[in-house]
């Protein structure tokens, strides 16, 4: 399975990384970074929130936009409207890395999540240090105990982190655990198969007080449209944005304030 693969590598780097950053530098350096921008905010709106993602490689797809540069993409991804930025900064599995994410926060005002796999608090302190304004969190890889754990240490490092699911279970442990924003996963991560049909299964077990984010698999504007009426406030898109490698015209479309012509 590929996920497993990818954890495991990343037991492996964060190991190396605390012997070459240990976390007493990364709390010295945690005193000169700035406040977080609010993330959950920025996805509040009357209208749907765009979370657009900043992603060179994908392990299914192979390569998306390997030179892209992701200043000029944040401020491109700004000015069309998105509410915030999601940059992969796994580097072996996705090309990313945590100078996109430094790049794309200081390119722009609103909120950057850092999208990565995260399974030990070191790479909360990193997360922050590298100015990122929130955090992925997957069910799916953490136990009850590490889900409460990290979104604590999250709030206490001034985040609200995305909590991602992708099963009813999942869905379970994330309320259980305490989380604000959950994000639904349409892709099995397992399997990497996609179902955007996972969105409007999960979102009936979530309670309405909470902000739902649908991941993966959203390339039309009548998908965004259907699924805002159910109570989704917000889309995190990448793949159908980068491809389209016309983000300022893409993006409004998906909005329904534009023509696409691709």
């Amino acid at each position: 399975m590929v996920l497993d693969k990818i954890i495991f590598h990343k037991k492996e780097e964060i190991e190396q990384l605390k012997k070459e950053r240990p976390l007493s530098l990364l709390l010295d350096l945690l005193k000169q970074v700035e406040p977080p921008r609010p993330f959950a905010e920025a996805l509040l709106k009357p209208e749907p929130s765009i979370i657009a993602e900043i992603k060179r490689y994908s392990p299914s797809r192979g390569p998306i936009w390997e030179d892209l540069e992701p200043s000029e993409l944040a401020k491109c991804y700004e000015k069309v409207g998105v509410s915030a930025i999601s940059v992969l900064t796994d580097n072996r599995f996705f090309h990313g890395s945590l100078e996109d994410l430094n790049l794309a926060h200081h390119a722009v005002s609103i909120p950057c999540l850092r999208k990565e796999f995260v399974i030990d608090e070191y790479q909360l302190y990193e997360t922050r240090v590298f100015n990122a304004d929130t955090v992925l969190l997957i069910v799916r890889i953490l136990s009850d105990e590490q889900i409460k754990d990290f979104l604590s240490l999250s709030r206490q490092l001034g985040m609200e982190p995305l909590v991602e699911v992708h099963n009813e279970r999942e869905v379970e442990k994330a309320i259980r655990a305490g989380a604000k924003i959950i994000g639904i996963n349409n892709r099995d991560l397992d399997l990497l198969t996609m179902n955007i049909e996972t969105t409007t299964r999960l979102k009936k077990i979530i309670p309405n007080d909470y902000i739902v984010v649908s991941e993966s698999g959203i390339s039309h504007p009548e998908t965004i449209r259907q699924f805002f009426e159910l109570g989704i406030q917000a889309f995190l898109i990448g793949e159908s944005i980068l491809q389209s490698k016309k983000p300022e015209q893409f993006i409004p479309w998906l909005l329904g304030k534009g023509k696409y012509e691709g």
